[in-house]
Order: structure tokens, then sequence, then C-alpha cells
């Protein structure tokens, strides 16, 4: 909360004149104030005025939030004055309506703008200095953060135009890897760039898919292939160690697969299967029976 009081007095002029104002300002949370002032104004042989005012706002610098302000004023004659904004996606949108003596005005704005880049139209809030477009490739509304900050989700073409950014300036923007569906692997999940003043630059963020599944193994009793052994998939080499209830997660799969089974006492089996990817999941196969190899 913050005071102030002001007198002042004129002495250059033959008539004596004076004058005092006061003030008081009241935050309410992070983003509305509460604020009220007055003066008074005396002149030798002329009336004193009075003048008061109170106000209140709240700001909507984010996206998704509501903003608004309303003020009375009384003097010589009566003020009032309020309006309501709305930010989205798309631009700033403020309505409102002033009542100022007997003439009543309505108004209504919106602040926007259109960018096209890379063969693409972005309608987004007025950009005052640099943006960014951000490409998650074929996954769709993924979430974005400028600087650990929400700043909204990648549309169905996986794109999102983020207008704030500082030119000449390391701007952090991170994409949330739990909108990241599990058959895909983000390779980085943070980009700093630094763009040029009021221009645009693509931060890509490249997806692996792995073509991956979670296998259940058995043995020719039906039990699970014990915890520490490990399998290899025959078309790439590559050593899979086996989890709990004979589960192993293997990447790399084909429409067809063959694997070898290797248990901690040393024994062999292997096994064939087919995979089907899942869109968006990783499926799990099985249980499958590992054919145990004759020495």
């Amino acid at each position: 909360m913050s005071i102030y009081a002001t007198y002042f007095k004129n002495y250059a002029n033959s008539g004596s004149s004076s004058g005092l104002q006061v003030g008081l300002t009241i935050p309410l949370g992070k983003r509305s104030v509460v604020s009220a002032n007055g003066s008074s104004n005396y002149s030798s042989g002329s009336p004193s005025q009075y003048v008061g005012q109170a106000q209140v706002q709240q700001s909507a610098p984010q996206v998704g939030e509501w903003g608004y302000l309303a003020s009375v004023s009384e003097g010589s004659g009566s003020h009032e004055f309020g309006q309501g904004q709305y930010k989205s996606h798309v631009g700033l949108f403020t309505a409102g309506v002033d009542l100022d003596g007997g003439t009543t005005t309505w108004r209504g704005e919106s602040t926007a703008a259109i960018s096209y880049v890379d063969k693409h139209l972005f309608p987004s809030n007025w950009v005052y200095d640099s943006f960014a477009i951000v490409d998650t490739g074929s996954v769709p509304h993924v979430h974005i953060l400028q600087e650990n900050r929400p700043v909204g989700r990648t549309n169905s073409k996986g794109l999102l135009l983020v207008p704030d950014m500082r030119s000449f300036e390391q701007n952090q923007i991170r994409v949330d890897p739990s909108d990241i569906p599990p058959d895909a692997t983000l390779i980085t999940d943070l980009r700093v760039i630094r763009p040029q003043d009021r221009s645009g630059v693509v931060v890509k963020y490249p997806l692996k898919f792995n073509r991956a599944a979670l296998v259940q193994v058995v043995d020719a009793a039906g039990a699970p292939i014990p915890l520490g052994s490990t399998a290899t998939l025959k078309a790439t080499g590559v050593v899979y160690p086996i989890g709990y209830d004979g589960d192993v997660y293997i990447e790399g799969l084909d429409s067809h697969n063959e694997v070898t089974v290797e248990s901690a006492d040393g024994r062999h089996c292997t096994l064939a299967f087919k995979y089907t990817p899942l869109p968006g999941d990783i499926p799990s196969i099985g249980p499958l029976l590992c054919q145990e190899k004759k020495p």
C-alpha cells in the first residue's frame, strides 16, 4: 500500500492560492489494484475547487486472462467509466462505456496481428518486437512455455506463434514433455533463440518415433522369463534388459521380428512376433512363448 500527500502555496502573485493533493493505492494480488485520490485548490476571491477520483483495475497480460477498469470522479461534474478486456490467442478485445455528465458513449476495440510465415497464416496478439513459430512436427496440441511461462498450445498442424520475443537477447522456449506421445522421443525440450529486431524465427523440435512395444516373454511352462535376463533384437543387434513379469521394452521393430533371449544361467531361447504400430501409444504384445535352444 502507498499513500501520498502534497501541499503547495503560491507566494509569487499578489493573490493568495494554495492546494492540497492526497492519494491512496492498494494492490490486490498480482494483477489488481485499487486507488483513490483527491485535490483541493483555493484562490483568494474564488470559491474552492474540489476533485476526487476512485479507480479499480485488473490487467490481462497473459492469454486466456480477463481484465477490467472502472473509475468514478466528482468535481465540476460527474464522470463514470468502465471497460472489460479479454486476451485471446488471436488478439486483445476491449469493450466499455463512458458516462460524462449527461452523455453516454459506448466503445469497442481490438488489437491483433496476422503473420505469414513458412506458407502459413498466423493470427496473434500485436507483435511489438520479434516473434517465433514453434513447430512440433506431426504432434499437435503441445503446451509451449516461454521462460517457464505458459504461452499456448500448438494447433492441429503442430504450429504456434509466440509474439513476445525479445530481439537480440536470449529467449528460452520449452515444450511440455508430458504432451509428447509415448511412441515418440523428444530430442530436446529446450531451445534458446536470439531473433533480430521485428523479425520471426521458426523453432523446430525434432521428434523420433520409436516403433516400440512392451513384450512379455514366458518359458515352456508359462512362467515369466526371470528378471536379469536379456533380449537381443536380431535385426539391429541391440540388447534390452528383461524386467519384472518377463516384460521387455524393445525399440526399432519391423512388421516381423526375431528375438534371442539369454537367461542369467546361460540358457538361450528364441521367439518371433509381428508388430503393428499404435499411433500415440506403445502396444503390449504377449505373453509370447520363448522356444529354448538345445545345445
